[in-house]
Order: C-alpha cells, then sequence, then structure tokens
C-alpha cells in the first residue's frame, strides 16, 4: 500500500485567463500618452529580421552523432512501438514521440541523454503525450546571443 508523503498543488490560470491578462495589458499600453503603434511587419519583413540576425555555427562532433542519435531515436521507437516523427532543419533534428504513458519511461532514458533539448505537451494527435527531442547540430545565435544548444554557455 502506497503513503503520500509529500503534495503540492500550484494554481495554474486557464488559456482564457492568460489571453485575458493579455488583452488588459495591451489596453494599459495603448492608453499611455506616449504610445505609438508600430505597423504589423508582413511576413516578408518579420522573415526577413529573422533570417539576418541568425547566426548558425556548425558543432562538426555533433553533425558526426546525428546519424546516432536518429538510428537511436528509430530503434527506441520500434522497440516500444511509439509513434514517432523526426524532422530535421538547418541546425537541429527534431523528434517527436507520441503516447499514451506508461508504466516506465526508463526506456526513453538513452536517447533523452543525448537530447539538447526535451519538452512535454499533452494532447496532440489524439495521444495523451507527446515528448519532443531537440538534437542541435548547429549552435544557433540570435542578435548575438546564443540560443541553442544551452549547454554552451560559459
Amino acid at each position: 500500500m502506497s503513503e503520500i508523503i509529500y503534495e503540492k498543488h500550484y494554481p495554474h490560470k486557464s488559456f482564457e485567463e492568460e489571453m485575458k491578462g493579455l488583452e488588459e495589458y495591451q489596453k494599459e499600453l495603448e492608453s499611455l500618452p506616449d504610445y505609438v503603434p508600430s505597423p504589423t511587419p508582413t511576413f516578408e519583413e518579420f522573415y526577413r529580421e529573422l533570417v539576418e540576425n541568425t547566426v548558425l555555427v556548425p558543432l562538426p562532433e555533433r553533425i558526426e552523432q546525428a546519424g546516432a542519435f536518429i538510428q537511436l531515436a528509430i530503434r527506441t521507437g520500434e522497440a516500444y512501438e511509439l509513434d514517432t516523427k523526426i524532422l530535421q532543419s538547418d541546425c537541429n533534428i527534431m523528434v517527436y514521440y507520441f503516447f499514451d504513458g506508461g508504466p516506465e519511461l526508463l526506456m526513453l532514458m538513452p536517447i533523452i541523454k543525448m537530447a539538447d533539448c526535451i519538452s512535454v505537451e499533452p494532447n496532440i494527435n489524439g495521444f495523451k503525450i507527446q515528448l519532443n527531442l531537440d538534437y542541435y547540430t548547429h549552435a544557433v545565435y540570435r542578435n548575438g546571443r546564443l540560443l541553442h544548444p544551452k549547454y554552451l554557455e560559459p
């Protein structure tokens, strides 16, 4: 028999409450005497600014190991029959596992240890859990600031 030795819950705002707070903040901002609305950039302007201010620096040792990461992701998905999606961008490899949970997730430890960034999203594509793993082959700098991978920070 199990006994609870610690439990704590925190209040969380709903999505609607968060949006209402943002709307109120926008109204406060617009009511300031020195408020000048900035024009909304077109997609092309936004994308150009994003690309012009982003620098990718190759990480040779990570590029060499990218194939091993992909193969481990495939083997893990197949071994445990997890719905799997793998994507590659200019700077990273993204692995998505979709599942409903299980008794243990220790089976995922080898792939998690290789990942640089891990996130979990609920209720995606009919599954209870979407586990997102990112493996960076390039360091990503935006406006001179390191964004990914975080382990490069001093």
